[in-house]
């Protein structure tokens, strides 16, 4: 592929057309310092459409971003010779990509997109997924799919950590509006990747169960009254969430936890000493569970125990399940 090393009007640069970029918006702030330091020491390279009559970005975007910034009216960039494809001109830009950074979820995403419309599958799957560092494998090029076909504020939210990846993956699945309330919702909550899947899981399940949307779930006015909680933290506020989806979700089991704490509570069971159900509150086998540092607190804690055997409020736990 053959080009010419010349300076380029910035002004006759296409910032808007994105056919061969893959680039995520990022800080330059420290190119824009080392430009002004010592120019631009990797010019970038440019593809002059005819027919549009402007210049098309193949790599470098970011660094004529920090250009245009640093206020110069002129580049030095490396303009390709007519006569190259377009999936020639896309793979120098991936190719540069890949040779100075790793790509993010998001940037690996846009790659594979853009692959499919020059390369079959089997290609991309075979031929550019190893080489983004990824599983060749029909899975991998399906969940890179669904992230490309998010909207940004989903894509941002991936690359800002608010939402993991995994996560937007399954969120795909939905329609863009349950989306927005879910991108709203985990905005305002500090949960892990598997307590988020919880909240998806349950909503998908009380969705399909009341014949009603994820975003009608999310918008109750009780949950909407958590978010708006000032005393709340974060993680505080995504707890309470969890908690009442999943008392919505399952409302009999919910209801039988709430009664058993309350009534073992009525037991006062020392420090170290706990009373657990049968698993889904399904059978007659409890167990109860000690903990001790030394003999003493051993034989403490169960003189203690072996008193429960005459508690009334041990007869009533027993009997209510």
């Amino acid at each position: 592929m053959e080009y010419v090393a010349q300076k380029v009007a910035a002004s006759s640069i296409n910032f808007e057309d994105k056919t061969f970029i893959i680039s995520t918006v990022a800080n330059s702030e420290l190119l824009q310092k080392s430009i002004k330091s010592i120019g631009l020491l990797n010019p970038p390279y440019l593809n002059f459409d005819s027919i549009k009559q402007y210049y098309q970005i193949v790599c470098g975007y970011r660094r004529i971003e920090a250009c245009v910034a640093c206020g110069w009216q002129e580049i030095t960039a490396c303009v390709i010779a007519s006569g190259a494809s377009q999936s020639e001109l896309f793979l120098l830009g991936l190719y540069d990509n890949l040779a100075h950074r790793i790509l993010n979820p998001i940037e690996q995403a846009r790659a594979a997109a853009k692959l499919l419309t020059y390369f079959t599958e089997e290609m991309v799957i075979r031929y550019y997924l190893p080489l983004m560092g990824l599983h060749p494998t029909v899975k991998t090029l399906d969940h890179l799919r669904r992230l490309s076909a998010l909207e940004t504020a989903m894509q941002d939210a991936v690359l800002n950590g608010t939402i993991p990846e995994t996560v937007a993956i399954k969120l795909a699945d939905l329609g863009a509006a349950d989306r927005k309330v879910f991108i709203h919702l985990l905005s305002h909550v500090h949960l892990s990747a598997s307590k988020q899947e919880e909240i998806l899981a349950h909503c998908n399940d009380i969705a399909l169960r009341d014949g009603i949307s994820c975003r009608e779930i999310l918008n109750d006015p009780a949950i909407r009254q958590i978010l708006e909680q000032e005393k709340l933290t974060r993680s505080q506020k995504g707890d309470q969430v969890r908690s009442r989806l999943r008392r919505k979700r399952f409302p009999r089991l919910s209801q039988r936890e709430e009664k058993f704490l309350q009534q073992s509570k009525k037991l006062h069971l020392p420090s170290g000493v706990q009373l657990v159900p049968p698993p889904f509150f399904e059978g007659q086998t409890f167990c109860l569970q000690i903990e001790f540092d030394d003999r003493q607190a051993l034989a403490d804690k169960a003189a203690y125990v072996m008193g429960l055997v005459k508690n009334n409020n041990l007869d009533d736990l027993l009997e209510d399940h």
